[in-house]
């Protein structure tokens, strides 16, 4: 029975209830109604079953829709983010903005915000006219609503101003958005800010235009071709040749160059082989030409300026033309004036020396004469206004080719103690008729041997000195002052300056006095005379050497003037010491810091010395040639007995008064204000002598000598002053004359003058050296213009002497050319013996006893004992050596500047040592390889290498006869 049936039945029968007990219809009853329950709990099972089952696929169903909802989620918010990204994208980049269908602004972005500069409160509910400027042409508006009004797309750029006024332009997009019946219901617009563009472009135009305008408003001729021709013009090129488009040039010509017109000196129009363009590219530095008649049949000079451009991969070039044509007249009228100048000034030149020879001259001889102290008076007024004359012209000169640019430098070795200061010395006599203090000061640290031009270093220093006595007063100092800088490697860097105690000059005018013709004050001419050119050619000279010349000047004390220049060092063996190599200076001891400087500077330059005391001097044997140094005036009366050439470094009162009683006595004063001196006081004592004679006077030479000279008074002259050499010309009174006397004579020298009648001399020298005559011809002019010494060396003459001769000057070429033609013989006879010899030498040359015979003589002469003597000669043997082998290899190299350098050295000692023939020998290859001169130069140091290895291989035998 159901348990649900059998539950109800004991609840309403008792616990103790017995289905059996009932009646049979009873337990029909419940029969039936427990088959109705069995029935309804089947039909329970079944629909909870049923339930279960669709519960499950629902469950089922559910978390399957779940996972599809959560992955819809995923994709929408990815979407969602890649949205928010591409708006972000937009607001970044584009300026976005809603209104509605009357423009009303309902939204915009950021980037609308921060461009247009208004706040979004300002801009939510304004018409779109809020960020349009008033310059915007109306008809884009029009346009706009036009097109949106039907319903499509507008795009276009419009110009919009921010709130400040400025202006920003936008490329616009507007859409319409629209409702399902296709009614609006706002619009949508997406701009791009555009404004760098279109100020780009702008720029670009308004660049475009003024290269356009600056290219028609030019004033040269510009146009661009290939090698097609003629691609562009500007306005310039059509109205000079007369065309009036490009197009109307291309009918009548290919090229430009058609145009041109061939002449010397000019570009050349495009061949077969050459395009016209080709040398211009080739040769950028230097100027071309073209020659082009213009519109008006006129010729036309143009200069010539290529550029290649290549442009998307197309290549062309800009040619500009520039009209020289007045330049060119200009230049060609410039030339020629210019050398009319020249011309003007070399013959005023001649004019003015030609008699200021004779005046220098005539007068110089004059004041050796016999005269009255009247006389002498007057003299010494001539020559020192024919001085003062002949400067001004030299300025004048100088200023003229510095004014030109004709004025170049001229390198030479210099000595500043030697060449300097000797030339210096003679403002010594100057200043001291003056009672001024001169002084010159040269440190003796700087470098022997610099590489300058010497010349006008001393020209700049003379108008400073000159210039510095004329306006110091009586008891005042001049002080020239040479002192090194700095060294580094073989530069040297020198500071000469010039420092006076004179009038000064005021601060106002310190700038001025260094333009041409400009003195301090209007009445400084007046007073002190000069051009007022000394200072200004001193500052082009300083600045042709890379310098600048500088002023330190007060009023009523004085002025320096001062330069520095970068030299470079020599290494020339033209030292003092080589001088004195074999001459040992005595230097007596003193127990003072002066003597410990002394010897600092011997050693500083190189010079044998030898301390000792000064009682052992007195016993020693010492010759009248050897320098002594004392420190003590009471020494030099025992010394003077022993030796004439006494330095006394003493600054006492009685060592002065003694030097200005002793005429034998070198004296210095002042050795701490400048130690240079001794190194003059030697180099003074070294070179006494070296032109005169024992008796004061002037060598004989035996010279044959010519003279042509058409003007009466400088033959005179020029006999006088050769009279003193003991030489007597003959004279040719024009260039054919002198022609004519060297055929019929010979002669050792010839003194050419340039500008004589009939022939002058330059014609008359190259008339002689078609003869192959060969004799040095030296240039006699009154010419003296830069490049006039040049011109006549080339024209075949060997050497130059400008009017007014100076004696000086006239003295060095008669020892130069006398030691040359000389040698020149001799040269010949010894090369032509020693053809007789195997081995290149005269046996007969190379004996003991004669080189036995010159060594005495040198110690007679000398004055020296034996053994120095013989410690010069053995000392004498390997340095000669050495410089015989330097002398090969300067031949083999063929390096004559060594091979005069060389020879120099070794000739110094053998003339002292009285080697006549190997002293003769070094002269020779020294002046030959000094002039660039070729000849046999082996022969020549063949024979004094065996000579002097004679003498190495024989000099003990040599040293026994001597002290035998």
């Amino acid at each position: 029975m159901n348990r649900l049936l059998k539950r109800q039945l004991k609840q309403a029968y008792g616990k103790e209830f017995d289905f059996n007990a009932l009646d049979e219809m009873t337990q029909k009853l419940i029969t039936r109604v427990d088959d109705a329950y069995t029935e309804s709990d089947k039909e329970k099972d079944f629909l909870e079953n049923t339930i279960k089952t669709n519960t499950d696929e629902l469950t089922e169903a559910y978390e399957t829709i779940e996972k599809h909802n959560l992955t819809l989620k995923d994709e929408i918010v990815e979407k969602k983010l890649v949205f928010e990204q591409y708006l972000d994208a937009i607001d970044a980049s584009y300026l976005v903005s809603k209104s509605d269908k009357n423009g009303i602004i309902t939204y915009m972005n950021d980037k609308f915000v921060e461009t247009s500069g208004f706040t979004r409160e300002e801009l939510i509910g304004s018409p779109h006219n809020i960020v349009r400027h008033p310059k915007t042409d109306s008809a884009i508006f029009k346009d706009l609503w036009h097109t949106l009004k039907s319903n499509k797309i507008w795009r276009g750029q419009i110009r919009n101003r921010t709130k400040s006024g400025e202006s920003y332009y936008v490329y616009a997009t507007i859409f319409p958005l629209m409702d399902n019946s296709g009614n609006v219901l706002e619009y949508i617009a997406v701009r791009n800010d555009i404004t760098k563009r279109v100020e780009a472009e702008r720029k670009l135009k308004q660049e475009r235009e003024y290269n356009q305008m600056l290219f028609n408003d030019q004033e040269n001729i510009v146009f661009t071709a290939n090698r097609d021709g003629l691609l562009d013009a500007n306005q310039k090129f059509f109205e000079t040749f007369g065309f009036n488009s490009t197009s109307e040039f291309k009918k009548e010509h290919h090229s430009i160059c058609e145009l041109f017109i061939e002449k010397e000196g000019y570009v050349k129009a495009t061949t077969a082989d050459k395009h016209w363009t080709e040398d211009v590219f080739f040769n950028p530095n230097k100027q071309h030409k073209v020659l082009i008649k213009d519109m008006y049949n006129l010729e036309r000079i143009f200069s010539v300026h290529l550029k290649s451009v290549e442009f998307e991969d197309k290549n062309f070039i800009i040619v500009s033309f520039t009209d020289i044509t007045e330049l060119e007249y200009s230049r060609e009228m410039a030339e020629a004036s210019e050398k009319a100048k020249s011309q003007f000034m070399a013959n005023m030149s001649h004019e003015i020396r030609t008699p200021m020879n004779g005046i220098v001259g005539f007068t110089n001889l004059l004041s050796k004469s016999d005269l009255t102290p009247k006389q002498k008076q007057f003299t010494q007024y001539i020559q020192g206004s024919t001085s003062i004359l002949l400067q001004i012209v030299n300025d004048i000169l100088d200023f003229s080719k510095i004014e030109s640019g004709h004025l170049e430098l001229d390198l030479v070795e210099t000595n500043p103690f030697v060449d300097i200061r000797n030339s210096m010395h003679i403002f010594k006599s100057q200043a001291a008729q003056k009672e001024i203090s001169f002084i010159i000061n040269i440190d003796s640290a700087i470098s022997e041997c610099l590489i300058m031009d010497r010349l006008r270093v001393i020209q700049i220093l003379t108008n400073l000195i000159n210039n510095a006595i004329k306006f110091t007063p009586a008891n005042g100092t001049v002080e020239l002052c040479i002192r090194s800088v700095s060294k580094i490697n073989n530069k040297e860097t020198i500071m000469f300056s010039v420092q006076d105690t004179g009038i000064g000059i005021p601060k106002e005018r310190q700038e001025s006095i260094f333009k041409s013709f400009i003195q301090a004050d209007n009445s400084t001419t007046r007073n002190f005379g000069g051009t007022g050119l000394g200072l200004s050619i001193g500052s082009s000279l300083c600045e042709l050497m890379g310098s600048k010349l500088e002023l330190e000047s007060t009023e009523g004390k004085g002025s320096r003037f001062f330069f520095e220049l970068e030299l470079e060092v020599s290494d020339s063996d033209s030292t003092l010491a080589s001088q004195m190599r074999y001459t040992p200076i005595y230097v007596l001891d003193y127990d003072e810091k002066i003597y410990d400087d002394v010897l600092r500077q011997l050693k500083h330059f190189k010079l044998d010395f030898i301390t000792c005391s000064f009682e052992d001097i007195l016993y020693d044997e010492v010759s009248d040639s050897n320098i002594i140094i004392s420190f003590n005036y009471r020494q030099h009366r025992a010394l003077s007995r022993i030796s004439s050439k006494i330095i006394l470094i003493d600054e006492s009162n009685e060592a002065h008064h003694i030097a200005n009683e002793e005429n034998i006595l070198y004296h210095i004063g002042m050795y701490d204000e400048a130690p240079s001196i001794l190194y003059n006081a030697i180099l003074d004592y070294n070179v006494q002598g070296d032109i005169l004679n024992d008796s004061g006077e002037k060598e004989p030479l035996s010279l044959q000598v010519l003279v042509a000279e058409d003007y009466p008074l400088n033959r005179i002259l020029i006999e006088e002053m050769l009279s003193e050499y003991a030489i007597t010309p003959d004279f040719a009174y024009n260039g054919q004359e002198a022609v004519e006397s060297v055929s019929v004579k010979s002669y050792d020298l010839i003194f050419m003058d340039i500008n004589m009648p009939v022939m002058n001399g330059t014609d008359a020298t190259r008339a002689i050296r078609a003869k192959n005559i060969d004799i040095p011809i030296i240039a006699l002019t009154a010419n003296a213009l830069e490049g006039d010494k040049e011109r006549y060396l080339a024209q075949g003459m060997d050497d130059y002497i400008s009017k007014p001769i100076d004696p000086d000057e006239l003295n060095v070429l008669l020892m130069k050319y006398k030691s040359l033609s000389t040698n020149s013989q001799e040269g010949e006879v010894t090369m032509k013996s020693s053809k007789v010899n195997e081995e290149g030498l005269n046996p007969s040359s190379l004996d003991i006893d004669v080189f036995v015979n010159s060594l005495i003589e040198a110690k007679n002469s000398l004055q020296f004992s034996v053994p120095i003597i013989v410690r010069l000669f053995e000392s004498f043997l390997a340095p000669a050596l050495e410089n015989v082998e330097e002398l090969i290899e300067a031949e083999k190299a063929d390096n004559k500047e060594k091979l005069s350098q060389k020879a120099h050295a070794l000739r110094g000692t053998a003339m002292s040592l009285k080697f006549a023939n190997m002293s003769k020998l070094c002269e020779t290859v020294e002046y030959s390889a000094q002039d660039k001169k070729e000849m046999d130069y082996a022969s020549l140091i063949k024979e004094l290498e065996q000579e002097v290895k004679f003498l190495s291989e024989n000099s003990q035998e040599i040293i026994d006869k001597l002290n035998g």
